[in-house]
């Protein structure tokens, strides 16, 4: 997926890692680079402004992604419906949207 975005902010690790649906979008912006991180709970407030979520520095957006799922399911290992949104304006990509959905959960029974 990072591969297609051309950029690398995902959520890396073992086992299940994406606790919620990410939903990536790229616009082509004649602008300088944008980076914005918000979540569904946010968007759903009145007077909602993505330009209150952008991101200053590149190297955060991993970060400040990993916080806005943990807002969405907690520190547990849940999973949610709820969506993360990262939006990334810039001359360098096409208009594109994807989806990185949260991998598959196993649920052990001893018997």
């Amino acid at each position: 997926m990072e591969s297609v975005v051309g950029r690398t902010f995902l959520p890396k690790g073992q086992n299940t890692v994406t606790r919620c649906p990410i939903v990536i979008r790229l616009v082509q912006d004649s602008q300088k680079e944008a980076f914005y991180v918000w979540n569904e709970i946010d968007q759903g407030k009145v007077g909602f402004n993505k330009q209150n979520y952008k991101v200053t520095e590149r190297a955060v957006t991993s970060k400040i992604l990993a916080s806005q799922s943990a807002l969405l399911v907690g520190n547990k290992k849940g999973l949610t419906r709820k969506k993360c949104f990262v939006e990334i304006n810039s001359p360098q990509v096409i208009n594109l949207t994807v989806v990185d959905l949260p991998g598959l959960g196993i649920l052990y029974i001893r018997i």
